[in-house]
């Protein structure tokens, strides 16, 4: 029988001992209640962080308290008061938008998919080539129809584990994946906040971890799973941080390769970009770069200065020089967190602006292990594991994607191996769609200057000529796709989910002449477009994090589509330098890459059993030989292979047709002049002050 949690009243199934949505332990749970799934998303959207020390005279925000009829609309209008709180703005403000929207919230019946022409059927009417993340929030809509958890994912007996990601929630990885604790495994991870580090230190089991040395400007963003089973390797790329955020939208590409016998020792073009790209992560895969267990590299902190914190006496304090550079108060920090020592910015004096460096004593000495000296290199034990040898022992002929990567560094741009250089070379002989758009749409808003802009929608704009046998680029009205102020605020977990989608308001709008008005930058005002659903209303709510990329045309036929962990920066995909001849990266970044020619038939096939259907867990339900995830090669005539948008079928399709579960309209809608681009600075605004933003759009 399910659980009700006792803090937010979410429903989570009986084997969980801590709640999905907010992490309360449910161990201490002795007789649940039982209780409904919320009906409606009213029920479950947190407006904002409530303010503890509120007055108890406020204004207190309930599901009751929002209205969609038209009376209570004329109310909310009439009611003009300077003085109103800030949750009861968001109320109206949620109540109108949801109406322009035609959200009713109220009485929201989900709307069925296109895709699916039978209800009750476990499989999709064609091959999906990627899956979305399981959705917590509505559990039996058409949401979850086809879509895995990370639990599936890291199901059945595997005996290592190769894994990585931006952000991990040690107690959210560890419930989904405890086998991780007993067998050897190897984290690579990009960030993580001083107590999760120690809470996976703690509780790793027989996890090695690593962090890849990235500059300031970048970041290891990689998110994967490589785990090896007895009969085979699984590769998971996803677009979702191992973080307790279920109401989010994401995606997996996931497939299972079986090892090699004699007729399968050739290796593959997917295996050598597999293996080229572990070898750039480095330290314990083999390179050069990187230091094993050491969390918090502090090589750009000066010998002297890093030799008087970590010699700094209990209950002694010390200030670092003010003239510091980011870059080494970056390194004091990190420093300072490795060491439990409070660290703190003076702010007024004659030590302003100088980082003050405190050992608050013998307390918390050993709350972490011993910290690692900048110059000292660690080796990896003469027993562990090298993975890209065991990579090398399986055969990835039968692979269904391209794999798409990103490593720091500066490249010729000729070599096609890394970032838009890649991806330019991959669409070189993708045949230009008649009427066709390019949309990029990504979960984090970096730099958005002209040239940048034009810069990267030209990249994704390649494609064949039709009249040449070289690569030309074809103009076509670039879309991006970014979540309005409007569609955080409906969202299932509302600013809550704006929280996991940033974008610094200097990167989309410019300050206009009056309080609270801003303009849209023109860099990008023309591209903007909302992000809503165009099968499921219910995926509307679940704002996105995933990142996707694609041409498509007006009967929502797709000339490729890659799904990754790239956002739409030049530290995930390269900036061209030298008049085009290098391309420089900052960041970490692998996706996957589907364009028809990868499914053709081929003329040289390797083996009488390539077609047949393989699972390193051919019993799991979803990811087994009879589950829906697909089994088995994807080759077909030429004539024969399409991608489509799921959204854009329905029944039966014929042989060679190719899903990709879209989760957003196509073509969508473009932002009109009420519509107001969602920057992270919203949800730090004053919560008795706030008022939404005016926002002018430059372009028609």
């Amino acid at each position: 029988m399910p659980i009700s949690c006792p803090s937010c009243t979410f429903l989570n199934e009986v084997s969980v001992l801590i709640c999905e949505l907010c992490e309360t332990p449910l161990a201490a749970v002795k007789s649940p209640t039982k209780k409904t799934p919320p009906s409606h998303p009213s029920e479950v959207i947190d407006l904002c962080d409530h303010d503890s020390s509120a007055d108890e005279s406020e204004d207190k925000f309930t599901p009751s308290s929002v209205n969609h009829t038209a009376s209570s609309s004329t109310s909310a209008t009439t009611n003009t008061s300077t003085n109103k709180n800030f949750l009861q703005q968001l109320v109206d403000y949620r109540s109108s938008s949801a109406k322009r929207q035609k959200l009713t919230l109220q009485d929201h019946t989900p709307a069925k998919s296109k895709s699916i022409s039978n209800s009750n059927s476990n499989h999709p009417p064609a091959p999906l080539l990627f899956h979305m993340t399981y959705c917590n929030q509505h559990r039996d809509s058409s949401l979850n129809k086809f879509s895995l958890s990370l639990t599936d994912v890291f199901s059945g007996p595997f005996t290592h584990a190769l894994i990585s990601n931006f952000l991990i929630s040690p107690q959210h990885l560890m419930s989904a994946a405890p086998r991780l604790k007993s067998v050897p495994s190897l984290c690579i991870y990009g960030s993580m906040y001083d107590q999760e580090n120690h809470a996976l230190r703690e509780s790793r089991g027989n996890m090695k971890l690593y962090q890849a040395p990235v500059s300031r400007y970048g970041s290891m963003h990689s998110k994967f799973a490589f785990l090896f089973y007895e009969t085979g390797v699984r590769i998971a790329i996803f677009t979702n941080n191992w973080i307790n955020e279920p109401f989010l939208t994401n995606g997996v590409y996931i497939q299972d390769f079986p090892r090699k016998g004699d007729k399968f020792a050739k290796t593959t073009t997917f295996e050598e970009e597999l293996v080229k790209y572990l070898r750039k992560v480095g330290g314990p895969l083999g390179g050069s770069a990187g230091k094993m267990e050491s969390y918090f590299p502090n090589q750009n902190l000066p010998s002297n200065i890093e030799e008087s914190i970590r010699k700094l006496p209990p209950s002694k304090t010390i200030s670092l020089p003010a003239s510091l550079t980011k870059a080494q108060r970056h390194a004091a920090h990190k420093l300072c967190e490795n060491l439990k020592f409070v660290h703190e910015t003076s702010r007024e004096g004659p030590q302003k602006n100088c980082l003050v460096v405190t050992n608050p004593g013998s307390a918390t000495k050993n709350l972490s292990p011993p910290p690692m000296s900048h110059d000292s290199t660690p080796t990896v034990p003469a027993a562990s594991v090298s993975y890209i040898e065991m990579i090398r022992n399986f055969d990835f002929s039968r692979a269904n994607a391209i794999l798409i990567a990103s490593v720091p560094g500066k490249y010729k741009t000729e070599e096609h191996r890394w970032g838009q250089s890649a991806l330019r070379h991959h669409l070189q002989d993708v045949p230009h769609l008649e009427n066709s758009k390019v949309l990029c749409q990504f979960s984090s808003f970096g730099g958005t200057t002209q040239k940048h802009v034009e810069e990267l929608t030209e990249a994704f704009s390649t494609t064949s000529d039709p009249t040449s046998t070289s690569p030309s680029i074809v103009e076509a009205n670039s879309i991006i796709v970014w979540p309005s102020l409007e569609n955080v605020l409906v969202s299932y977990a509302g600013l809550r989910s704006g929280h996991a989608i940033p974008a610094q308001l200097k990167n989309v709008l410019t300050e206009g002449g009056e309080k609270n008005s801003f303009i849209l930058k023109e860099s990008i005002a023309k591209h903007l477009h909302l992000w809503r659903s165009g099968g499921d209303s219910d995926r509307t709510l679940a704002a996105p994090h995933i990142k996707s990329f694609t041409r498509f045309s007006e009967d929502g036929q797709l000339s490729y589509f890659l799904l990754a962990s790239h956002n739409f920066s030049k530290s995930a995909w390269g900036q061209i330098q030298l008049k085009g001849k290098q391309l420089s990266m900052e960041s970490y970044e692998l996706g996957v890459f589907f364009k028809p020619s990868l499914f053709f038939e081929s003329d040289d096939e390797t083996g009488e059993d390539e077609n047949e259907c393989f699972s390193c867990t051919p019993t799991h339900p979803k990811l087994g030989l009879f589950g829906f995830v697909n089994t088995k090669k994807l080759r077909y005539p030429k004539a024969a292979v399409k991608l489509f948008s799921d959204a854009s079928v329905s029944g039966a399709c014929p042989e060679g047709t190719l899903l990709c579960p879209v989760p957003y309209a196509l073509p969508p809608q473009k932002y009109g002049q009420g519509d107001v681009p969602w920057c992270s600075d919203f949800s730090h605004a004053n919560k008795r002050s706030f008022a939404m933003p005016q926002v002018t759009h430059p372009c028609p």
